[in-house]
């Protein structure tokens, strides 16, 4: 595996068979899906999904028993200011737990609001995002999420909150009528929000390390950086064209991004380009001869059924090439109209994606 652009793709289809650091855990044998987790600290977590599932981990998340609510709504975002403290927020609920996650209570809450998202800059503050009909839902609490306050905007559809402190916040989506992705920001406390049109269509998830350093995540491996605080934005290169629905940054250069097909990237150096090479965990593919000049094949080792996707990027990230092959097959690639230089060659199959560094002299 490599680093693309800065993120080092980790695993792209399956990633509990190619990478043995990652457990794969099934805490739900109902088969509800979870759409959000949060741990307190190291060993304690919780996580919320489909049909008001809600569970709990005390022994870093090796095993995980029910966390009792009262509804049967969806739960799609869960936090907690402290060891005791947490709200979930889904579907027409807002759900609350002063106990530790041992039981859950109902918070007054409009039935119409489907809440995507919610965030506490400290222990009485909170907000939550989400959509009703054709209406944007902002709402706010200052007493530790007992009550809530609600915003109306027309024509956005959000889906992920984050504030940096209590006043400053920030905000992502999409609009109704022409489904591009929409960026709002507040510096007072959510009375006012200025908002910015974003090419790229649908955003899912923003995230603030520091004051001024964020990121947003979307369709189409899209992620996007700012250092100023969100007055301007620059797209960085991912290597895969997934919907990323959700990142997480421990602090400004690390963090993760998580999507669909079990996309999950990692960076170190906050999505700089990079041409760091890490050794595969279970190397299938070879390319040779390389460098190469006018052809180069491809070659596996591994016994694969179906077809493999091969594409040729550039050290942005720009796609130039990409052609479809058997996996069982050698597979010879005409390089012959790419410049000199150093680029990346992405194997996309069934179980995985590799991605090697090619150079063209």
């Amino acid at each position: 595996m490599k680093k693309i652009a800065g993120f080092q793709l980790l695993v792209f289809m399956f990633p509990f068979v190619a990478f043995p650091q990652w457990t794969r855990q099934n805490p739900l044998p109902q088969g509800n899906s979870l759409a959000s987790v949060f741990f307190i600290d190291a060993a304690r977590g919780f996580a919320v999904g489909d049909n008001g599932a809600s569970i709990m981990t005390s022994d870093w998340g090796s095993t995980w028993a029910d966390s009792p609510n009262t509804t049967s709504r969806a739960l799609t975002s869960v936090c907690f200011t402290d060891a005791n403290t947490g709200i979930a927020v889904g579907f027409g609920t807002i759900q609350k737990t002063v106990n530790g996650g041992a039981g859950w209570e109902p918070v007054p809450c409009n039935s119409g609001w489907n809440l995507y998202s919610v965030c506490f800059p400290n222990a009485n503050t909170g907000y939550a995002v989400g959509v009703s009909g054709m209406n944007t839902i902002i709402i706010k609490t200052t007493d530790g999420g007992s009550t809530w306050n609600d915003i109306y905007w027309n024509g956005f559809a959000l889906y992920s909150v984050c504030f940096t402190d209590v006043n400053t916040g920030y905000a992502v989506g999409r609009t109704f009528e022409s489904g591009a992705g929409i960026f709002i920001k507040t510096t007072d406390g959510g009375l006012s929000w200025n908002s910015s049109m974003i090419v790229q269509p649908y955003l899912y998830s923003i995230f603030f390390p520091s004051a001024d350093t964020g990121y947003f995540t979307g369709e189409n491996g899209a992620v996007y950086k700012t250092t100023d605080a969100g007055s301007n934005w620059t797209a960085l290169s991912t290597g895969t064209t997934a919907t990323l629905v959700s990142a997480f940054f421990t602090d400004v250069n690390t963090g993760y991004v998580t999507g669909d097909y079990g996309t999950i990237l990692k960076t170190t150096n906050g999505g700089g380009v990079s041409i760091d090479e890490i050794t595969p965990v279970k190397p299938g593919f070879i390319i040779y001869p390389n460098p190469a000049t006018t052809k180069v094949t491809v070659s596996n080792s591994r016994e694969l059924k179906g077809d493999c996707w091969i594409s040729v990027f550039d050290l942005s990230g720009q796609p130039l090439m990409e052609c479809r092959s058997v996996s069982r097959k050698p597979f010879e690639l005409d390089i012959s109209r790419l410049s000199p230089g150093i680029y990346f060659l992405k194997i996309q199959t069934a179980i995985g994606v590799e991605v090697k560094k090619l150079v063209i002299r």
